[in-house]
């Protein structure tokens, strides 16, 4: 029995990489299988909102090691698939059109990229309502924004910043908060709130598993960029954020007038 007999899927990345591959570990999960999500201890939190995994900490401190995580999951499980990119020897930039979607091809299962929903399904209302009442009192509409991010830096982000808050656009503007206890958290914020505007990073990540109109701010490489959720509105450069604030505008205003629509659109 599948039961018996786990798969490994080793994932030693940051969070966004993580909730990539989270679809693919409910498809397996639901198709019958134990899944043992290998991650690195500092984003093992994350997985306290998912019940299709059982989360198993890597004995290593640095996440970019797949190769090693590799060889420690092969000493213990039968079945071992590695969907982390970064550092991996078999990985290949020219067999799929982004890195999240070469993580589909490196575990095996490039068809169903793009194809799966992204589910948190122990998410904690107590803890979203506490969110919720700190950061949404009042009337809104409410704008959502983060523009921050690690591994994909918007440089002029204090100008756009500045900018959003001279706008207004008639709706509260709120930063996404960095204290709570699970990223997951920020779901209940999403659900409420009428627009999120965000960087490539963790908190667009978050933005496929509920539906919030959504601008992207994003680097000009799009191999590297995340895929845009569902309810994306408009996808936007770090450096054409400041010279195209006029579509950037048009975009905020339409969707604040026409909420929880999924129209698409692009600019460079």
């Amino acid at each position: 029995m599948a039961i018996d007999d786990p798969i490994a899927l080793v994932e030693p990345g940051r969070n966004g990489d993580v909730i990539n591959i989270l679809p693919l570990a409910k498809h397996l999960h639901d198709c019958g299988e134990q899944v043992d999500l290998l991650i690195h201890p500092k984003f093992a939190p994350l997985l306290d909102g998912v019940s299709y995994v059982r989360p198993v900490l890597l004995p290593f401190e640095d996440e970019h090691r797949p190769e090693e995580a590799r060889v420690w999951a092969s000493a213990r499980y039968a079945r071992v698939i590695v969907s982390k990119v970064w550092n991996n020897r078999y990985f290949d930039r020219s067999a799929a059109d982004s890195f999240a979607a070469e993580a589909y091809r490196l575990a095996g299962y490039p068809d169903l990229f793009g194809k799966l929903p992204t589910v948190f399904d122990r998410r904690s209302p107590e803890r979203e309502a506490r969110l919720v009442d700190q950061h949404l009192r009042g009337h809104g509409p409410f704008i959502l924004y983060n523009l921050d991010g690690m591994s994909s830096p918007f440089k002029r982000r204090a100008g756009f910043r500045r900018w959003l808050f001279w706008q207004r656009f008639g709706a509260r503007l709120v930063k996404l908060p960095t204290d709570c206890e699970r990223l997951y958290d920020l779901l209940g914020l999403y659900e409420r709130a009428d627009l999120l505007i965000t960087t490539d990073t963790s908190t667009l990540w978050l933005a496929h598993a509920v539906h919030i109109p959504t601008i992207v701010l994003h680097q000009t490489d799009t191999w590297c960029r995340a895929p845009f959720p569902p309810a994306t509105v408009l996808g936007c450069t770090y450096e054409g954020a400041l010279s195209r604030r006029g579509e950037i505008a048009a975009a905020i205003r339409h969707s604040l007038a026409t909420p929880r629509r999924q129209p698409s659109l692009a600019c460079g």
